[in-house]
């Protein structure tokens, strides 16, 4: 993990030396992320719970309407798992889990001209990687992506609000084995199914 996060690290900082020059826009953000479910390939099954999350975006504009940037979001959540009798594995409290996505950015922003050229709407698409931490089981850190959708509101020169749609995935869930802690011996799973996670948010955008 220390490797892959040096790697990203180095890649900001070439990043922040190329962008360096352009306008910068920092923003904020908290939302809220659907549940989704889990499947594992022995007999298994479980979710990711439905929370809030939260994190930020510092984008660099290349051009008026394009941009690139680095984004970070945060949740702390459960993740009960189940084994073919519907028991939970995990219990007791060792289903909280913390998820970070930690993504490199790219956005395109749609002008709307008249009196409607203070409202933005804007796409874009991240890659990345996501850290999973399962409490008393293990961290792992996975290549992810997402992609949004939403909309910028000018409030002053400077300020703007935001909302938006984001779809987060981890590709390929936790592959291979997985850790869960149970209060006693633990369990080992395993899975290949991908992690798809759908929320929507909003916050305040600075422009530097």
């Amino acid at each position: 993990m220390k490797i892959k996060t040096g790697v990203f690290m180095l890649l900001f900082a070439c990043s922040w030396a190329t962008f360096a020059q352009s306008r910068v826009s920092i923003s904020g953000l908290v939302g809220y992320t659907l549940q989704n479910n889990l499947y594992f390939d022995n007999s298994y099954y479980g979710y990711i719970e439905d929370c809030a999350q939260y994190g930020g975006v510092l984008e660099f504009m290349l051009r008026p309407t394009v941009s690139m940037g680095v984004s970070y979001m945060h949740m702390d959540t459960r993740t009960p798992i189940y084994d073919s009798y519907r028991d939970q594995v995990n219990s007791g409290g060792y289903d909280a889990t913390a998820l970070n996505y930690l993504m490199f950015e790219g956005t395109k922003y749609f002008g709307i001209g008249g009196a409607l050229s203070g409202i933005t709407p804007y796409a874009g698409i991240g890659v990345g990687m996501s850290t999973i931490n399962v409490k008393n089981g293990d961290s792992y850190t996975k290549f992810a992506w997402d992609g949004k959708l939403g909309i910028k509101i000018r409030l002053t020169r400077n300020i703007s609000v935001l909302g938006q749609m984001l779809v987060q995935s981890i590709v390929q869930g936790v592959g291979g084995s997985m850790y869960v802690g149970t209060g006693g011996a633990g369990v080992a799973i395993s899975t290949y199914s991908s992690v798809y996670q759908f929320s929507f948010g909003g916050g305040l955008s600075l422009n530097l």
